[in-house]
């Protein structure tokens, strides 16, 4: 069993099973103490960013393309979908803000489930 992932670990099969990022979008806008209160009071989903408290993250959903298929999900618009979709990697963007951010939690159970060697 892994304790964590790597960059390469995450390989479009893991991604199909997943689908963590796709069924969570969460959209990074400035805050601070006042406005986020605000966006809390009026019943937005959002949460602070673990890195920067200067952004919140506000959570509008799945994505309206995601299919459920068989055990996992796939993109309903896969070959055309954006540039941002294509070159996202949950562990990548991990590393790089040196976070275990929920998409890589995630990604490590169902890579688990997956090959638990």
């Amino acid at each position: 069993m892994k304790t964590e992932l790597s960059c390469a670990d995450i390989a479009e099969d893991l991604c199909k099973m997943c689908a963590h990022c796709c069924l969570s979008i969460r959209v990074p806008i400035p805050v601070d103490d006042r406005s986020f209160e605000f966006y809390e009071a009026v019943g937005l989903n959002i949460k602070r960013d673990e890195v920067n408290l200067e952004i919140g993250l506000l959570d509008v959903g799945a994505c309206q393309h995601l299919i459920k298929s068989g055990k996992g999900f796939a993109c309903g618009i896969y070959e055309e979908r954006p540039k941002l979709c294509k070159q996202y990697n949950c562990v990548g963007w991990g590393l790089y803000a040196d976070v275990e951010s929920e998409d890589m939690k995630y990604a490590l159970d169902v890579y688990n489930k997956l090959d638990p060697v």
